[in-house]
């Protein structure tokens, strides 16, 4: 009879080592994804917190802040009209600027500037003192 190695022989490691190291592999790849998936887990976001947006009132010239809109002129909550606009900010001027539709901001060719002093407008800046419900000052 011919004598054959066995597989453990033939690898080099004996059979309950080659086992301990696959276990040990699959513990670890377990291990791993557990906490890929608990990140960020227990964290609650701030169910408080509201998304809103900053509005030019086209007749008042006011800066209002009220709840973000798909459709323009937006619908301004106090008097039932369209006439909101949207808005950003320059830090240069310190003031909130109309800015086209969002739908036409895509076809602009350069980043939007102030109409003033032709800097750069940010979505950031002061939340205006008006929220929508509030009276004019």
């Amino acid at each position: 009879m011919i004598a054959t190695k066995t597989p453990s022989e033939h690898e080099g490691a004996p059979l309950g080592v080659r086992q301990w190291h696959r276990f040990f592999m699959c513990l670890t790849s377990v291990a791993i994804t557990c906490l890929i998936c608990a990140c960020g887990c227990g964290e609650s976001p701030d169910e408080t917190a509201t998304v809103k947006s900053v509005y030019i009132d086209l007749p008042t010239k006011q800066v209002i802040v009220a709840d973000p809109t798909g459709h323009y002129p937006a619908i301004h909550p106090s008097t039932g009209m369209a006439t909101l606009m949207p808005a950003m900010y320059c830090g240069s001027c310190d003031a909130w600027r109309q800015v086209p539709l969002p739908d036409q901001i895509n076809h602009l060719s350069g980043p939007l500037t102030c109409v003033k002093c032709k800097r750069g407008l940010s979505i950031d800046g002061p939340v205006p003192n008006q929220t929508v419900g509030d009276p004019p000052k």
